[in-house]
């Protein structure tokens, strides 16, 4: 179990460009899972103090944004939650888009399941409540494209979902994140860490991936592309080796 964020200068560089919805998928110990998905979803700049704009919920896991909406993000050392008499990043133990406090908080204390301290875990309330925190947690940034980065792009964090994706010769992706996609990663470009889930991916000729994470893919490595780290569950893979 890890844990990540991606951080919100980075969540503001990607919706920014275009329009995105949200899907924040959950399960806890028992073996349950429920999601929420949201038809659109923003994050402001820093001088909105990375404000959070979410609507149009549908799901399993009941509306745990609603509360949050049009909030500004409030961690320990910035109260900016409108509740004047406390600071709900630190009395919750998060950092999230609290008001007065939360129906939500991915970002609280993992305590593994049923726990005592009010809304201090993992929560979201309206699915398991204030007294359980969750097992796992993901949002996923979610935008229907065709995408392709070109030659000489530079691009740090690549999110994207349900999309055909070429990353083409010479671009450099540090961080490719894909849910839903079939992915090419064409001759000279090169990617730092490629996260993929339930891909069909062909790393062909000439590519470089230093850290390959695949979930569900069916994948084909080239015999001429170099993966340094392959991390693979539940895919049928296809390795061609080159003769020496």
């Amino acid at each position: 179990m890890g844990e990540f964020w991606l951080g919100n200068i980075n969540l503001n560089n990607i919706v920014s460009q275009g329009s995105y919805s949200l899907r924040v998928d959950m399960s806890d110990f028992e073996g349950n899972s429920a999601y929420a998905y949201y038809s659109s979803f923003n994050v402001g700049d820093g001088s909105t103090n990375y404000r959070l704009t979410v609507g149009g919920y549908s799901g399993t896991a009941g509306d745990g944004l609603a509360k949050q909406n049009n909030m500004a993000f409030s961690t320990y050392d910035r109260d900016l939650d409108g509740k004047i008499d406390e600071n709900c990043a630190v009395k919750f133990k998060g950092a999230w888009w609290y008001q007065s406090c939360h129906n939500s908080n991915l970002n609280g204390q993992y305590l593994g399941g049923e726990h005592t301290a009010l809304g201090e875990g993992v929560n979201w309330k309206r699915w398991k409540g204030y007294y359980y925190s969750l097992k796992s947690s993901s949002m996923k940034i979610l935008y229907d494209c065709h995408a392709n980065t070109l030659s000489g792009a530079i691009v740090n964090v690549l999110v994207v979902y349900v999309c055909h994706v070429n990353t083409l010769p010479g671009a450099v992706v540090s961080v490719l994140v894909i849910y839903d996609c079939h992915v090419n990663i064409f001759p000279g470009a090169v990617v730092c860490v490629l996260v993929i889930h339930d891909c069909h991916v062909n790393t062909l000729p000439g590519a470089v991936v230093s850290v390959l994470v695949l979930y569900d893919c069916r994948v084909n490595t080239h015999p001429e592309a170099i993966v340094s780290v392959l991390v693979l569950t539940t895919i049928a893979m296809s390795i061609h080796i080159p003769e020496r």
